[in-house]
């Protein structure tokens, strides 16, 4: 988890006449700037908020689930609560997997680094332990 701006590859230098923000982030509008004044944004508790979505409408039925998470470093942090053995069951509901996976934020050789690349590998049978299944992963990229 990124607790301070000098975790990032570019030890959170954010110049706001760049282009690019200290993670590397993209944007969905043309030639908008991706650094710039800071702001203030309400967070949500992804883990949470997706067991309450599961429960309260979707508890009963058979679906497919697929679930798409883009959290421009706390993926890790997510699904690692997700599939806690005292987690609810909401994410054994998820029927396919894509991610956009930013272990390169953390500089490479630390502590860090290490354990996001490790999870990538522990994370598909973390899944199965806990929902007694596999996950059916589109793409972890």
């Amino acid at each position: 988890m990124i607790t301070d701006k000098s975790q990032f590859s570019e030890k959170g230098v954010c110049d706001p006449n760049s282009a690019y923000s200290p993670s590397g982030a993209s944007t969905l509008y043309g030639e908008a700037k991706r650094a710039g004044s800071q702001v203030t944004v309400e967070a949500v508790d992804f883990a949470q908020w997706f067991d309450d979505l599961v429960r309260t409408r979707y508890w009963g039925e058979e679906m497919k689930i697929v679930l798409k998470i883009d959290a421009e470093g706390a993926e890790k942090a997510i699904l690692e609560k997700m599939t806690q053995k005292d987690a609810s069951d909401a994410i054994c509901k998820v029927k396919k997997l894509w991610m956009e996976y930013h272990y390169n934020i953390f500089k490479e050789g630390t502590a860090e680094y290490d354990e996001h690349l490790l999870f990538k590998d522990t994370f598909p049978s973390a899944f199965e332990k806990k929902c007694g299944k596999k996950l059916n992963i589109g793409g972890w990229f």
